[in-house]
């Protein structure tokens, strides 16, 4: 009879201790989703209103909660902002189109933390202007502390400039002059995949064509010729390997890649317009492989819709704005698609909406479910022309600047890929730990690396976190070995 109600205790307290094992991973998966899923939090400019109608920055919370506007801009300090806004450390930074001390727009910083705006530089003529403010410019960071960009006007004559503005000394340089004898009007941004110091980027007028720029050596190189007005380059390039992939043609639009090594470009996908959409204008963004994009006009509603390509050009229409009631007050032109860190991709439209003046929407890349988040009422913003930027929104960690990754595949079977959306400038350290906290296996990460192969064959059927850690911090994502 003891001996019963020994095995019967012990039978108890091994049940107990299973349940308490479930509790602990149970609760585990609840923490980490719920960071993973955290609600982002978003910044954007619009173009015009606000109470001077010269544009606004606006903040918003990825679920849509907690919309306001954090600056209004006006004619002394610059307005009529363009593009999207850079994150840089704790700061963002932007261009305006108009206004500043010569009426040719500014180059500004804005603390997110504070609403401080604080103009850098005054734009001149030849310095570069942004008169032709709807070409989706923005900023770009490189690691010797300098932001670049590319004027679509101004200059030596008047085609635009390359410049760079050194933030802590206040220093502007014209780096190279577009003219006439080659090719002018620079859109979209200018991009370093390799971070070696030779910028690429694309003209749209007098002889489009894909360019670089030599930081280095002062040398501007042409690196294909667009020949043709459908071949025009109208958007800004991203990286994923050894390639550069963007958008381009105004009648007739493609998809296009370039390959760094062997200096040749390649029509992935032509769009049919009156189904697959026209004018894609915006910056493509990577999801688990897929490069997801929006083109502004066209389609079967001529209001643009949502589309994701695969690095071989197979082609999927996932989203028409509609145009008829109960949803027609969706959105129409839609602009730059960004991810967020909760696996959403966010963005806004310049038109459309209950009052005409733009959204601000969300779309799931699994489902492809489309939510409208904001309608733009003029006195908070309208006619936005650009995307969103993330910032931080981990209480007590501190992110890695500028920084999201993706994973796959996800659930991983075996072998798995690890994507940079964007280089990394540090030493960085992968870490893979499992739901106890184990660390399981270490990883250096190289400078400049957008893309690493990992094996997880030797990991278990489970849930395993993979975290990126550096000098500036870390980020932590989930996933699943099968």
């Amino acid at each position: 009879m003891e001996f019963l109600d020994v095995e019967s205790s012990l039978s108890c307290r091994m049940n107990l201790i299973k349940v308490c094992a479930l509790c602990l991973f149970l609760s585990i998966l609840i923490r980490a989703g719920t960071s993973f899923a955290q609600t982002p939090i978003l910044f954007g400019l619009t173009s015009e209103g606000g109470i001077n109608n010269q544009g606004t920055i606006i903040k918003i919370n990825g679920d849509g909660s907690a919309f306001s506007v954090v600056h209004l801009f006006e004619q002394t300090t610059g307005f009529h902002p363009v593009g999207s806004v850079v994150k840089i450390n704790s700061m963002l930074y932007g261009i305006t189109a108009h206004g500043g001390l010569n009426n040719a727009g500014t180059l500004f910083s804005f603390d997110p933390q504070t609403n401080l705006y604080t103009v850098l530089y005054d734009f001149n003529g030849p310095t570069g202007t942004f008169a032709l403010f709807d070409n989706f410019p923005s900023l770009l960071s490189r690691i010797d502390g300098k932001l670049y960009g590319a004027a679509p006007n101004g200059g030596d004559y008047n085609l635009g400039v390359i410049f760079s503005f050194e933030v802590t000394s206040g220093i502007y340089t014209v780096l190279y002059s577009f003219n006439p004898f080659y090719s002018g009007s620079p859109y979209g941004s200018v991009i370093d995949p390799n971070d070696s110091g030779k910028l690429f980027g694309l003209v749209y007028s007098n002889l489009p064509q894909l360019y670089s720029y030599d930081i280095n050596s002062s040398t501007y190189g042409t690196e294909y010729d667009m020949p043709g007005i459908c071949e025009t380059g109208i958007g800004s390039m991203m990286k994923l390997g050894n390639k550069l992939y963007g958008v381009g043609g105004q009648i007739c639009p493609f998809i296009f890649s370039y390959d760094l090594d062997v200096d040749t470009l390649v029509h992935l996908y032509e769009f049919s317009v009156a189904t697959d959409g026209g004018t894609p204008t915006g910056r493509l963004t990577l999801f688990d492989s897929q490069l997801f994009g929006t083109a502004d006009g066209n389609g079967v509603t001529s209001r643009g819709v949502i589309f994701k390509t695969d690095t071989l050009g197979n082609f999927s229409k996932l989203f028409d704005f509609p145009m008829y009631l109960p949803d027609s007050t969706s959105g129409e032109k839609p602009l730059d698609l960004m991810l967020a860190a909760n696996g959403q991709l966010y963005g806004m439209t310049h038109r459309g909406g209950l009052n005409d003046y733009g959204v601000i929407y969300t779309f799931d890349p699994i489902t492809n479910q489309y939510q409208k988040l904001h309608d733009f009422a003029g006195v908070d913003g309208m006619s936005p022309i650009g995307g969103l930027t993330e910032i931080d929104s981990t209480v007590g960690v501190k992110e890695i600047n500028h920084i999201n990754f993706s994973i796959y595949p996800n659930p991983v079977i075996s072998q798995f890929s690890l994507i940079m959306f964007s280089p990394l400038y540090e030493q960085s350290l992968i870490v893979i730990r499992d739901i106890f906290g184990r660390e399981l296996k270490k990883i250096q990460l190289a400078r400049q690396a957008t893309h690493m192969m990992i094996d997880g064959s030797e990991f278990s059927a489970g849930v395993y976190f993979l975290t990126l850690e550096n000098i500036n911090g870390t980020l932590t994502y989930r996933f699943v070995k099968q």
